[in-house]
Formats: C-alpha cells, structure tokens, sequence
C-alpha cells in the first residue's frame, strides 16, 4: 500500500484509539484478559503496514490483523467504526481458534527429526530481490536473476484463501536441511498443491484483492486478458 497521507494517519491514530478502548469488550469472556500491541510490519516488497496483535497468556500463535484497509475504508465513509471493530474481533477469534493446531505443527516440527512432519507441505513462492532485501536476510532462498525463490509451510487453501507460514533461518536449522533439500520439496509439492491456473485477469485481481466482504472493489478492462499463474510467476496474455 502507498503511504498514507495526514488525513489517513488521523483516522489511523483515531482508530488505534477505538481498538484500545473498545475491543476487548467486542471479545468472548475468555479473551478477555488480552494484551494489545500495534505495531509496523515488513510485508513482500518492504512494503510496511499498520497492525494489531491482540495477545493472550498461552497463546501459541498470534494473529497479525492489518489495519490498513479499514482505515480506507473509514477515510471513505464505506464503513462505519462499529463494522470495523466487529470485523476485526471476528477474525482474531477465527484465526486464534484455527491457529492454535498450526502453531502445534511447527511447534512439533522444530523437534529432531521433524523436517519429515512438514517436508509435504513446503511450498515455493517467487519475489522481487531487490524490494524484498530486508527480508531475504532472515529467509533461505534462491535467486534467480532479479527474482527470488522463498519457501512457505503451505496448512490449508480453499475458497477463501490460504493459510500459510513463512520458512525462515531459524527453522531451516531446527530442522538440520539445506536451501537444495527445501527446493527439492517445493519443486514436487508446488506442481501438486498449488497447480497450474489460466484466469481472466479481472478475475485474479477479485481473488487477490477481494478477500475483504466490507469493501468492494470493482475492476474495469479495457481490453479482456488472462493470466497464467504458476508458482508465483504471472504471465499475461491477450485474449485471440
């Protein structure tokens, strides 16, 4: 996302405030104890955004909810506080309560001998070096000319989305395997898992960017195209 600008910040700072005061009270009693914590996060491409972690006393895995689209959605008037603060208070209870067998699946995979626990599951995604350096520092990855390969603990995909986890150094050397081993298991699991697709781009650009049921996007072509993804990589092509 682009920087924000004086007013976006405003109603960023204004909603931080909400969420401190009002949140909990949006929350199951067992949440109630809760800790909150907003901070700024490095996303592919460097691209920092604006978070909340919302944090309870033996939690293994804490949700990261982006608050920038909510504070375009407020700055726009296409949502009101309310919405905002019950959307989010959703979504952390869906993700914490879905998380908790993810997190018990890494957790058991930084055993000895655990890489053969998640060696299916790990799957490969493409990124720009270059807007990705920050990042590449603490990842294992493979360069290939001006892109480069990262890998990822793939745990669910529907519909809806993904769930997945990044590999980073520190469980690359719990698990005692090489960048070669985990391109070897991303190389078969990618073709399988996450398999060729040939989409109108509007239709990708709905998958990408539609994952919000507040906010509604709508796209205009001027002329149809389609876009073959595969592993990161997206091609596009002129419809005839």
């Amino acid at each position: 996302m682009p920087e924000m600008n004086a007013a976006e910040n405003k109603v960023l700072e204004d909603l931080k405030a909400t969420i401190s005061d009002r949140i909990l009270g949006k929350l199951p009693e067992e949440f109630q104890d809760a800790e909150l914590k907003f901070v700024e996060v490095t996303k592919n491409n460097d691209e920092k955004r604006n978070a909340v972690l919302i944090q309870k006393d033996g939690q293994n895995v804490t949700p990261t909810i982006y608050l920038d689209p909510y504070v375009k959605g407020l700055e726009e008037d296409s949502v009101t506080v309310d919405q905002v603060l019950d959307h989010i208070a959703q979504l952390y209870v869906d993700n914490v309560r879905g998380a908790d067998s993810i997190g018990d699946i890494v957790a058991n995979s930084l055993q000895p001998g655990g890489f053969e626990q998640v060696k299916d599951m790990v799957v490969m995604q493409v990124v720009n070096t270059e807007m990705n350096a920050e990042g590449l520092k603490r990842t294992p990855h493979r360069d290939v000319e001006d892109l480069s390969i990262v890998y990822r603990l793939l745990f669910d995909r529907d519909d809806g989305g993904i769930a997945s986890a990044k590999i980073s150094d520190t469980m690359q050397q719990a698990w005692g395997v090489s960048e070669q081993d985990l391109f070897d298991a991303a190389s078969k699991n990618t073709k399988e898992l996450l398999p060729t697709k040939i989409l109108p781009l509007g239709q990708m650009l709905e998958n990408l960017m539609g994952v919000n049921p507040i906010f509604r996007i709508k796209i205009f072509l001027v002329k149809p195209l389609k876009v073959l993804a595969f592993r990161g990589f997206a091609f596009l092509m002129k419809s005839g």
